[in-house]
């Protein structure tokens, strides 16, 4: 499941935080988990640019991919924007309460 979440700062840059819920099957302690994606587009401009890219040489030597990834993405995004955007998606694809279907 997919949700995307477009912010604008004060500057005219905008933000877009894209959350994606999956299921990860080599993990067993945590099979389903959050992945964010960040692009910035500075104001007047059509193109994004990622937060954090892959192919970047310190992404490729770290030790912790998911610590620099997120890293990363905190620079250019808060916690809560991230957390709300994860609520968001939450939201959309939570089951629906037992009150509601009496």
């Amino acid at each position: 499941m997919k949700h995307e979440v477009t912010l604008k700062r004060a500057d005219g840059t905008r933000i877009f935080i894209k959350v994606e819920l999956g299921h990860v099957h080599f993990c067993g302690d945590r099979p389903v988990k959050y992945h964010y994606t960040v692009h910035t587009c500075a104001k007047g401009k059509r193109t994004r640019k990622s937060a954090c890219d892959e192919t970047d040489w310190d992404y490729r030597k770290a030790d912790n991919r998911d610590q620099y990834h997120m890293a990363k993405l905190l620079e250019v995004v808060s916690a809560e924007e991230l957390h709300a955007a994860a609520l968001e998606l939450w939201q959309r694809i939570k089951p629906p309460s037992v009150t509601t279907l009496l």
